[in-house]
């Protein structure tokens, strides 16, 4: 099943700061999840891959004043793969 952003919350705004913890939900029928790709960008299709992680969040760095797009690529152990919907959220 596609992940589910936990925070920010899609379409919030965030105040002024240089990071901030992106964080989701996934789950699996299977529960065989072995990792998250994460997607992370200022363009609305984002490109920008921030590695794979076996965790459920990221510390990512951010700046003032700009929309960031993301997203999340779920992988389990037969190497299925779903992707999240797009999440975004703005720095005041």
């Amino acid at each position: 099943f596609p992940a589910s952003a936990i925070s920010p919350q899609r379409g919030s705004t965030i105040a002024n700061t240089t990071s901030t913890l992106l964080e989701w939900t996934a789950s699996d029928v299977d529960n065989d999840i072995v990792s998250y790709e994460i997607i992370f960008d200022t363009i609305e299709t984002p490109v920008n891959s921030l590695g794979i992680t076996t965790e459920n969040s990221i510390e990512v760095t951010i700046t003032t004043g700009t929309t960031y797009y993301w997203k999340v690529i779920t992988r389990d152990s037969f190497d299925n793969t779903s992707n999240s919907e797009l999440f975004e959220f703005r720095v005041e």
